[in-house]
């Protein structure tokens, strides 16, 4: 509810049985939440128990409950996933729910990233591979924070020049909300626990460990390696060791983020095995500067990094956006 309502101008209060209309959070043993009942009201349930192993699965059920509906509900989910309705028994049909442009807003972008996606399995594979194991992460996005604060209409007052895609935080109109990987007032700086490098023509080296020995807890802790280049030069990096890390389907433990893509706010592919197409690959960013965002929850993990800049202008790629707002990023 905290990292919810620092961001949005979602709040919440304590409300007791006076209120007809509420959610009521049980501490169960499983997670869930319908969608939304503000339409038809009366107490929302809401399981948060023991059960829910991460952070994330808890977000997860308050995005429900605030109106978020799965991923795999969108009505534009065909485009990036290949489902499986054979494989379906009557639960996966109800959390496979397809909603239509008719029955549902879509405030935001389809993202295999997001904490509303379930893992990769036989229903549902994502139709970009290099997301195998995305999916099912539950890290909290950026865009899982500003489906909200679109879908709640969240504003401030006046406008400051937010960078990176970033958008006046509702909570706090004096600063912007970040995407991840980036930090500051204004989100052109590096975030709170990071690294920052210089990149140059030549190749260069970074090693680092992140975690610790017996680290086991339900939250994601970042550590960013924030690479910088020249303004009129585009940034490559290759990831070339990574030791220790849950080579798992969803990446749950730990893993890499190398933010490449042209949007900044959008969740790309994350690297826990080391047979994931990325790793130990050139990585041509459309970033600068360029994100490299380490995550664990569980012991310790050491990577080792290549990175440059070749004599290519990110300012004479192509523009686009989203198609949900305005911003405009590198095609």
């Amino acid at each position: 509810m905290k990292i919810i309502s620092s961001k949005t101008c979602v709040k919440f209060e304590e409300s007791g049985p006076e209120n007809p209309n509420r959610a009521l959070l049980i501490n169960r043993g499983y997670c869930s939440s319908h969608i939304g009942k503000k339409a038809r009201g009366g107490i929302q349930y809401v399981s948060v128990g023991d059960g829910c192993s991460q952070l994330g699965n808890v977000i997860h059920e308050l995005l429900h409950c605030l109106g978020i509906m799965h991923s795999m509900s969108r009505y534009d989910r065909d485009k990036f996933l290949k489902i499986n309705y054979e494989s379906m028994d009557d639960t996966d049909r109800l959390n496979y729910d397809y909603y239509d442009s008719t029955e549902s807003i879509q405030a935001v972008p389809f993202e295999y990233g997001s904490a509303m996606t379930y893992s990769s399995n036989s229903i549902a594979q994502p139709r970009n591979e290099q997301y195998l194991y995305t999916m099912g992460n539950r890290r909290t996005t950026f865009y899982d924070i500003y489906a909200l604060y679109t879908a709640y209409q969240c504003s401030c007052p006046s406008k400051i020049d937010c960078k990176n895609g970033g958008v006046p935080n509702a909570a706090d109109c004096t600063v912007c909300f970040c995407p991840d990987g980036f930090g500051g007032k204004f989100c052109e700086d590096a975030p709170n626990f990071s690294k920052t490098l210089m990149a140059e023509a030549e190749w260069a080296e970074f090693s680092t460990s992140f975690g610790y020995d017996g680290l086991s807890e339900w939250e994601f802790k970042d550590f960013t390696i924030f690479i910088e280049a020249p303004k009129d030069k585009t940034i490559q990096v290759i990831l070339s060791r990574m030791d220790n890390f849950g080579c798992l389907v969803r990446c749950s433990w730990n893993g890499v983020e190398i933010k490449h893509m042209g949007d900044p706010r959008i969740t790309n592919p994350l690297i826990c095995c080391t047979d994931h197409s990325l790793f130990n690959s050139t990585v041509t960013s459309k970033l600068n500067p360029t994100p490299v965002i380490l995550y664990t929850r569980g012991s310790k993990q050491e990577i080792t990094l290549k990175y440059r800049f070749i004599d290519r202008n990110l300012a004479d790629l192509p523009k686009t956006n989203n198609s949900f707002d305005s911003f405009e990023y590198p095609l």
